[in-house]
C-alpha cells in the first residue's frame, strides 16, 4: 500500500467531499392512480399538522366577504345508508368525517369521538352558520385529538356520491 502524500490527500478530499453531501430520502411511491385528493385544498382552514385545539390556525376571511356562513350546496343533514367506498377511498389520505352545526351532527360526533380517534380520522365541517358554531364543534373534536377543518363539502359529496351528513368515509365503507 502506498503511503505517499498524494494518496492521503486524495482520500481526505474524497471523504470530505462525498461524506459531506446530504442524503435525502423522498417518499417511496408504490402506486399513484392520479386521483389522490388531500383534504387541505378542500378546506377553508387546514389544521391537520398539529392536532391540538390551540395549534389549529384561525380561518381567514375569504376575499370579498366574511367566512361565515359556510354552506355545502350538495349536502344536508340526514340519514346515510352504509355503502362500500370501492376504489374511491384511494383518494383519501385518512378516514374523513363530515359534520355540520346541526344537532344530529353534534350528537353523532359526541357519540363517535373515540372510534374516530382510533381510526385516525380527520373532520370537515361542511355547514356552519357562525364562528361560534364552528369553535364549539372544533373544541369538541379537539377534546379527542381530532382535527376539524372548515369548508364546503361539495367536491367530497360528488366524489363519494353522498348527499347527507354526518358521515364517516373510511377505507372500506361510507357509514353513519
Amino acid at each position: 500500500m502506498r503511503t505517499d502524500p498524494f494518496y492521503f490527500a486524495l482520500a481526505l478530499v474524497s471523504s470530505l467531499t462525498f461524506g459531506a453531501l446530504p442524503v435525502r430520502s423522498g417518499p417511496n411511491v408504490l402506486f399513484d392512480s392520479g386521483d389522490t385528493l388531500p383534504i387541505a385544498p378542500l378546506a377553508l382552514e387546514s389544521g391537520f399538522v398539529d392536532q391540538s385545539a390551540d395549534a389549529i390556525e384561525t380561518p381567514k376571511p375569504l376575499e370579498g366577504g366574511g367566512l361565515f356562513p359556510v354552506v355545502s350546496d350538495a349536502l344536508s343533514p340526514g340519514e346515510v345508508k352504509r355503502a362500500p367506498t370501492g376504489s374511491r377511498a384511494l383518494a383519501l389520505q385518512a378516514p374523513l368525517f363530515l359534520v355540520g352545526d346541526d344537532g344530529g351532527s353534534i350528537e353523532w360526533l359526541t357519540t363517535h369521538l373515540e372510534s374516530l380517534r382510533k381510526a385516525g380520522a380527520a373532520g370537515l365541517m361542511v355547514s356552519a352558520r357562525t364562528r361560534e358554531d364552528y369553535d364549539a364543534l372544533r373544541e369538541l373534536a379537539a377534546s379527542a385529538g381530532l382535527p376539524l377543518a372548515l369548508g364546503a363539502g361539495d367536491e367530497v359529496a360528488k366524489l363519494f356520491g353522498i348527499q347527507h351528513y354526518p358521515v364517516l368515509i373510511g377505507p372500506d365503507w361510507i357509514e353513519q
